[in-house]
Order: C-alpha cells, then sequence, then structure tokens
C-alpha cells in the first residue's frame, strides 16, 4: 500500500494469484523532483509526465498549481523522454522523477 497514492492493486492480485503473504511494512520516504528543460518557467509547463503512482504522491502539488498529469510507463522514462525532446510538443512539459533522474537526463 502506498500512503500517498493508495492501495497497488497489482500487488494484491499477485497475491491472491501466487499464494503471497505480507508479514511486515516498511516506511519509505520518497522524494520527487519536478524537472523540465532549463529556461521553461513552471507556469509556462502545460503537462507533467510519470508513473500513475509518482502522479498520486504529487498530486496536491499538481492541483495547487493547476498543472495537468499524463501517465506514462515508468519515472525515469518519463525525465529521459522530456530531456530527449527539447523541442516540439514535449519542450513545454515536465516530468515528475527522482533526482538521480533529473541528473542523469
Amino acid at each position: 500500500e502506498n500512503s500517498l497514492g493508495g492501495t497497488i492493486h497489482a500487488n494484491y492480485d499477485l497475491q491472491l494469484r501466487h499464494d503471497f503473504f505480507i508479514v511486515a511494512e516498511h516506511d519509505f520516504r520518497v522524494r520527487h523532483c519536478l524537472m523540465a528543460h532549463p529556461g521553461v518557467k513552471e507556469a509556462d509547463i502545460t503537462k507533467v509526465l510519470s508513473h500513475p503512482q509518482a502522479l498520486a504522491q504529487c498530486d496536491g502539488y499538481l492541483r495547487n498549481r493547476n498543472l495537468e498529469g499524463e501517465v506514462a510507463y515508468d519515472t525515469a522514462g518519463s525525465a529521459k523522454l522530456i530531456s530527449e525532446n527539447r523541442e516540439g510538443n514535449l519542450s513545454q512539459c515536465a516530468a515528475i522523477a527522482s533526482a538521480l533522474a533529473a541528473e542523469r537526463y
């Protein structure tokens, strides 16, 4: 379960299919970064790409800034996609991903 994003149904489905049991929990701090191309101002961002869980975890932040989230396969892949598209339809888009992804892409 994700305390910010809610239940992760795929995990429950796996438990039912494979007779898995939850035996412990782990609290893990998640720190996301909003990243865009240099020079892009937050007010100019048209949409934010990321994994559904990251978008859910950042929902309040996005709503408070009137930013529209768009589901992508994963967080690092979203950062890479944005970084590779400096021109065209993604030039004013951002990604939610880790600081490591921000450094890499």
